[in-house]
């Protein structure tokens, strides 16, 4: 293969766990014109469908998913393939959280059928429509004979396997055969021949495909390898027992462990690298096999190193990855105005003449988009002029087309429009962060009680998710915490008072939903817990900021606000609207879900690994909180200097370093603090059962869904 638009990286600067071993690893030299698509597709998403916060799909700090996977795309391609892709990453996540996964499906092979077909895709109440359009019309201008061999690749992948499974695999033998085409083996060569401008002859086609199955298999094992926390955290949310998943088939069929079971898959991964590149290498003595044949295949085992490299540290799969600073900038700032000409020619009115969802703010290319030099934050040189350039060429002769006809505008008296894009900004960033949807999955568990109406539990999730997010926004800042799940903090990105402003209207959009509830009795449930969210701040502020150590009591109550608060106010309002024949009360079983939710919060803070990748090393010491373990601490032993003179430096210096943390946790051991949260969690779990079995009994059903999620609290 002629190398026209990739460099080769050196293996100093990435890890591959031994995944590829014997396959380079390339990357694009313009990794920027994914980075604007890819960010794009999120504009787009948020105009034509809605919400979708910071979302994770394939951009991460050093290394993109396309510009390594296939590293020599053309230049003008690039862009859209890598929309193409993150379009279906997006797609992907709403299959594997919906409850209807299927439906969607079907609506985008509608699309694409009606593209192919009739050359246009009409109007659908989904708005993915306008995306799918956006995508086929710029691929089919490019390269129309290409565009049209993808896009019934695309096709074709979604008809056969790209769709909701509900069945589970006996073996793994089983579930690869079927793994291979789930991940996109027809998707995946349609982006790849596109991209590269390759053409498989029809003779040489089924050859081509089995010929592959070794790299395919290799990409739907790593794929499973480094997606297993978040497809088993999907999973969960649906209420399933089962996963798709290797790791989880592993378990099943030979009674392993988890870890056993990762390491099952790596070995599985490495035997795929070994069998791809002895095929590969007896094809290139073949005489029947043309020029782009070989070059297909080729160009798989940058596919194959490519996805190891990004999948490995992807911010899609590892909530402690980051996003470059180019891409925060953007994020933050707006794409570059090249791109928003380019939409403007498409069809596309500037962001200033519509409303949006969006969460970021047009405002040009920021200088510190790029690195000194014109460098990428991983060392490739980045051309700056082809950027230009390529949109030049790209927009030459396009017809103009409509990403969609029905653009919501809201005007003053004036004239001019209005918008809450700057006011939503903080609060779509929060919302995009990592997050295991707790509250969402137990309404969804609840409601296998309470039979809430669609239309009505669909409020209550987003009354719950508005008001929590916004609570996070408000905690830290109150709290000063600069990591949240991970990522920074809302104020360290939009400011103090933007994130403030933005968490305050978010109470607004909360009312808003509560009045569609259409009840007086909701809002009354709706302003008593809000009322008490506030209290249980203020009571835990009050202690921090005056050193003031609560007693027991007086935390449990302060828990019982704050936490417990929106627990319950979740489950008054589906008991509220509930359309079951039982009407039983549920607010015992909120309240001793927030307490131990809690409490297992003030714990995990202390010990857990993961926590400190997503909040910082024993965070609620380094904001100066009584936690369950720092109330008993303080009890179990008043008289120690030690102790003392650390928490009244924290007052002075509003600082705790390292070193006086662990002198902290050591106390903690010496006293029995640590093993008194442990025995309390498990006699608050007790009564969290208690109540659990109490409702069961109740309502005459058993709830599964709740007692998986119960479970995996209790595990995690």
């Amino acid at each position: 293969m002629e190398f026209k638009y990739s460099t080769l990286i050196d293996p100093e600067m990435y890890e591959t766990e031994g995944l590829c071993d014997g396959i380079p690893v390339r990357y694009h030299n313009n990794p920027e014109l994914e980075e604007i698509d890819c960010l794009r597709c999120h504009e787009h998403w948020r105009e034509n469908v809605g919400p979708l916060g910071v979302y994770k799909g394939g951009l991460a700090d050093q290394w993109n998913g396309i510009s390594i996977a296939i590293p020599e795309a053309l230049p003008d391609r690039l862009g859209v393939v890598s929309y193409a892709s993150e379009f279906a990453f997006v797609h992907d996540d709403v299959i594997d959280i919906a409850q209807h996964g299927n439906e969607q499906n079907d609506d985008l092979r509608v699309g694409f059928e009606q593209m192919i077909d009739a050359g246009a895709i009409k109007y659908s109440t989904s708005g993915k429509r306008a995306l799918q359009s956006y995508i086929a019309k710029r691929m089919l201008s490019i390269d129309r004979e290409r565009a049209i061999i993808s896009l019934r690749a695309w096709l074709e992948f979604i008809e056969k396997t790209g769709r909701q499974e509900e069945r589970r695999f006996n073996n793994e033998k089983e579930f690869l055969k079927y793994r291979i085409y789930d991940v996109g083996m027809l998707f995946w060569y349609g982006l790849l021949t596109f991209a590269q401008k390759i053409t498989i002859p029809e003779n040489e086609l089924t050859t081509c495909h089995e010929l592959a199955i070794p790299a395919y298999r290799h990409m739907a094992l790593l794929n499973d390898l480094v997606s297993w926390e978040k497809e088993r955290a999907s999973s969960i949310a649906l209420g399933k027992d089962y996963c798709i998943n290797f790791i989880f088939v592993a378990m099943e069929e030979s009674g392993i462990s988890e870890d056993e079971a990762k390491e099952r898959c790596r070995e599985e991964i490495k035997l795929a690298t070994v069998d791809y590149l002895r095929v590969f290498d007896e094809a290139k003595d073949r005489i029947d096999l043309s020029h782009d044949t070989m070059l297909y295949l080729e160009s798989l085992l940058y596919s194959m190193s490519g996805n190891v490299v990004w999948g490995l540290q992807s911010p899609r799969y590892y909530t402690d990855a980051k996003f470059s600073q180019r891409q925060l900038d953007w994020i933050k700032n707006g794409l570059p105005l090249e791109v928003r000409l380019e939409d403007r020619v498409f069809g596309l009115s500037p962001s200033e003449d519509r409303v949006t969802h969006q969460a970021v703010i047009e405002n040009g290319l920021p200088e510190s988009g790029l690195g000194k030099n014109g460098n990428s934050s991983n060392g490739v040189d980045v051309n700056k002029a082809l950027l230009s350039a390529v949109l030049h060429e790209h927009l030459k002769g396009h017809a103009v087309f409509k990403m969609s006809d029905h653009e919501v505008k809201v005007k003053a008296s004036n004239g001019r429009s209005l918008d809450t894009k700057v006011l939503q900004a903080p609060y779509e960033y929060i919302t995009g962060l990592p997050s295991k949807r707790l509250r969402e999955q137990a309404i969804d568990a609840m409601n296998v009680w309470f039979r809430v109406p669609a239309e009505k539990l669909d409020l209550i999730k987003s009354i719950t998710t508005i008001l929590h997010n916004a609570s996070l926004m408000l905690d830290d800042v109150e709290d000063g915490s600069e990591l949240r799940r991970g990522n920074p903090s809302t104020h360290t990105i939009f400011g103090l008072s933007q994130t403030i402003n933005s968490a305050n209207y978010q109470l607004v959009r909360a009312l808003e939903r509560v009045q569609k509830l259409e009840d007086s009795e909701s809002l009354l449930v709706f302003t008593e817990e809000l009322r008490n969210l506030y209290i249980g701040q203020s009571m835990d502020l009050y202690w921090t900021g005056n050193l003031i150590c609560p007693t027991m009591n007086e935390y449990f109550h302060m828990v019982e606000c704050k936490t417990g608060g929106l627990f319950r106010l979740f489950t008054r309002l589906m008991s509220l609207h509930s359309t079951s024949a039982v009407k039983v009360d549920p607010t015992t079983l909120s309240t001793r879900l927030g307490i131990y939710f809690q409490t297992r919060d003030d714990y995990k803070n202390l010990v857990s690994t993961e926590y400190t990748k997503q909040k910082g090393y024993c965070e609620d010491l380094e904001e100066g909180k009584f936690s369950l373990p720092l109330i008993h601490l303080i009890q179990a032993m008043p008289d120690n200097h030690v102790l003392r003179n650390i928490l009244t430096q924290w007052r002075v210096t509003r600082k705790v370093t390292l070193a006086q943390k662990q002198v902290v946790l050591g106390l903690m051991e010496k006293s029995g603090s640590l093993k008194f949260t442990r025995e309390t969690l498990a006699s608050l779990y007790s009564g969290l059962e208690k109540s659990f079995t109490e409702l069961e009994e109740k309502f005459g059903t058993e709830n599964f869904q709740l007692k998986l999620i119960l479970q995996f609290l209790r595990t995690e």
